[in-house]
C-alpha cells in the first residue's frame, strides 16, 4: 500500500468520524425539537386551561352581579326582582329605600325652608319696625300685610311682585330698605320726604352688593321704585334727565295722611 493511499485512507476514515458526530448532533437537535414541541403543546393546554377557566368565573361573577343589582335595585328603587328572605322581609317592613330617602331629604328641606324664611321674616320685622320709628310711620298689622307693590318688594321680595325677576328688582328693595340712611330727609310745607342722589346710592348700593353699578343702572332702580309706587298711598318720584342729577324722592306720608293734615 502506498503513502498516498493510506493518506486517503485517513482521510476518509476522518470524515466518517466527522459524518458520525454531525449526524449525533443532528439527532441531539431533532430530541431538543421535540422536547420543545411536546413542553409547547403543555403550556398551550395550560392556557387553553386557564382561559376556560377565566370564562367560566368571568360568566360565574356576571350572573353574581347581576342578580345582586337586581336585589338592589329592588330595594332600592322598588322594581320587581328576586329577593332572598331578609331583602323581602326588608321591603315589606320599610318600602324602598328610594322612597324613604326622598321623605327624609323632602321632611329636612322643608325644616331648612322654615328656619330660613322665619329667620328672614324676623329680620324683616325689625327692618320695618327700624324704618317706621324713624319716620314717624305707625306700624300696624295690616300695613305689614298691605297690598302695595312697596311694602310687598320690602318685606318678601322681588319674587313676590314679579314673575320674572331682574337685579334691578333686587336693586330696588336694596335703596327702598336703605332709604333713611342713604338719603337726606327733608321738611317743608308739601310734608317730610326722603332724597337720595344717584351718586350716593351708586356708591351705597355698589358697596352692599359687591357691583360696578354705572348711572344708567341707577337711573333704572329710581324708575323701577316710581313705578312700582303706583298703586301705594306713599309717592316716589323719579328725577331723572336733564342736566341736574338724577335724584329719587320717597314721602314719608302717605298721600291721604298729608291731605288729613
Amino acid at each position: 500500500m502506498t503513502a498516498t493511499t493510506e493518506t486517503l485512507l485517513e482521510k476518509i476514515n476522518e470524515l466518517e468520524h466527522r459524518l458520525e458526530t454531525v449526524e449525533r448532533n443532528n439527532q441531539r437537535l431533532r430530541d431538543t425539537v421535540e422536547t420543545l414541541e411536546d413542553e409547547n403543546d403543555r403550556l398551550r393546554d395550560q392556557l387553553d386551561d386557564a382561559t376556560e377557566t377565566i370564562e367560566t368565573l368571568e360568566r360565574t361573577v356576571t350572573i353574581r352581579h347581576d342578580r345582586q343589582l337586581a336585589h338592589l335595585e329592588e330595594i332600592i328603587i322598588g322594581e320587581d326582582g328576586i329577593l332572598v328572605d331578609d331583602q323581602e322581609a326588608h321591603l315589606a317592613e320599610r318600602g324602598p329605600i328610594l322612597d324613604y330617602l326622598q321623605d327624609v331629604v323632602h321632611t329636612e328641606d322643608l325644616h331648612a325652608e322654615q328656619q330660613t324664611r322665619s329667620k328672614h321674616d324676623a329680620k324683616l320685622e325689625r327692618k320695618l319696625a327700624m324704618i317706621a320709628d324713624e319716620t314717624d310711620v305707625e306700624l300696624t298689622d295690616t300695613a305689614i300685610a298691605g297690598e302695595d307693590k312697596l311694602q310687598r318688594l320690602l318685606t318678601y321680595g322681588p319674587e313676590d311682585i314679579a314673575d320674572r325677576v331682574y337685579n334691578v328688582h333686587h336693586r330696588a328693595r336694596d335703596v327702598l330698605a336703605h332709604a333713611t340712611s342713604w338719603g337726606q330727609r327733608t321738611r317743608d310745607k308739601f310734608g317730610e320726604r326722603v332724597v337720595m342722589s344717584a351718586r350716593t346710592v351708586k356708591e351705597k348700593l355698589g358697596l352692599k352688593r359687591d357691583e360696578t353699578l354705572s348711572s344708567t343702572e341707577v337711573r333704572r332702580v329710581f324708575e323701577k321704585l316710581e313705578q312700582l309706587a303706583a298703586d301705594s298711598p306713599r309717592r316716589v318720584r323719579a328725577i331723572t334727565g336733564g342736566s341736574k342729577t338724577n335724584k329719587l324722592v320717597i314721602s314719608l306720608r302717605s298721600e291721604e295722611t298729608t291731605r288729613r293734615g
